[in-house]
């Protein structure tokens, strides 16, 4: 087909209705009535030649044309509005513009560090750095909202080039005083007969948990889920319950809040995390410098 036949406008729309599960929702999120954006679905539909949505009374999903459409239309508008993030800085001074997103891990661990010694390097660039878990971050990337990301190796990477840039060392955080303070390594399995702080539900941290707790035929009992580690720390030294944290992201909050650190005695407690990037060669300067530097760091924490 023609591709000059495409505008941004209905790939918006079509990207709105995918993601709200019906015609209604999109059209809502758009800010349009919903025989408008019928319309516009069906002159989509007709540019492409081919059905793109299932519609039924539980709302609307993508055919197998619609989901490989939904998939080019998420790349595309996502780097259309990084261009004109790009083309706004460089009105007002900017040089350049680095756009990563990073695990919590990473964030409070190694990568600020890194940035600070990029922007030395290149101080009329601006930084847009996004905390997320792991999955959201791999999407982003392959969306092209990315240049890098930082992630566990946990997740599925297709469609990107990945490389170990980091290993943190998983520990247990406890207050002061806990029974386990005692132990200076403790196996995972030993710790659930306790209560635990856990990062949001969808967080790679406490997928892992889950998982080596089911392994060993125990629930983890997570009786507070937050969504930082600062604010594990301060649920810790409550003493509500432990938190599994990066050594990293650990020891400062050990330090100033009197908190316990007891490594982990298990094999998968020396976590991977992996910077993917899609293309090195469509990678800006700054990017590129970026890069390099993780590439070359795959220290251990604490080790």
């Amino acid at each position: 087909m023609n591709p000059h036949r495409f505008d941004l406008v209905p790939l918006r729309l079509f990207i709105a209705v995918v993601d709200g599960g019906s015609l209604t929702a999109g059209a809502q999120a758009f800010g349009i009535s919903l025989p408008a954006a019928s319309k516009r679905i069906r002159e989509l539909e007709a540019a492409t030649g081919t059905v793109l949505l299932e519609r039924g009374r539980g709302g609307a999903r993508t055919t197998s044309a619609g989901a490989t459409l939904y998939r080019h239309a998420r790349t595309v508008a996502g780097e259309v509005a990084q261009m004109a993030v790009a083309m706004s800085d460089y009105a007002r001074g900017v040089r350049g513009h680095l756009r990563i997103w990073a695990n919590t891990s990473a964030v409070t661990g190694f990568l600020p560090e890194a940035l600070a010694a990029v922007l030395r390097d290149n101080p009329r660039i601006a930084v847009d750095l996004e905390e997320a878990n792991s999955e959201p971050i791999v999407d982003a990337v392959r969306d092209g909202r990315a240049e890098l990301g930082v992630f566990a190796d946990n997740v599925a990477t297709g469609g990107l080039q990945v490389a170990v840039c980091d290993v943190d060392r998983l520990v247990l955080l406890t207050p002061a005083g806990h029974p386990l303070t005692r132990r200076r390594r403790i196996r995972f399995a030993d710790a659930l007969a306790h209560d635990f702080i856990g990062l949001d539900r969808g967080s790679s941290l406490v997928r892992l948990s889950t998982r080596v707790a089911a392994e060993h035929q125990s629930p983890l009992k997570i009786r507070v889920h937050v969504r930082s580690f600062d604010a594990m720390a301060r649920m810790i030294a409550t003493g509500v319950g432990l938190g599994m944290l990066p050594w990293r992201g650990a020891a400062p909050h050990a330090a100033s809040m009197g908190l316990r650190m007891i490594e982990l005695d298990d094999p998968w407690a020396l976590r991977r995390l992996l910077v993917g990037w899609r293309d090195r060669e469509m990678l800006d300067g700054p990017a590129r410098t970026l890069l390099d530097q993780l590439l070359a760091r795959t220290t251990v924490p604490g080790g």
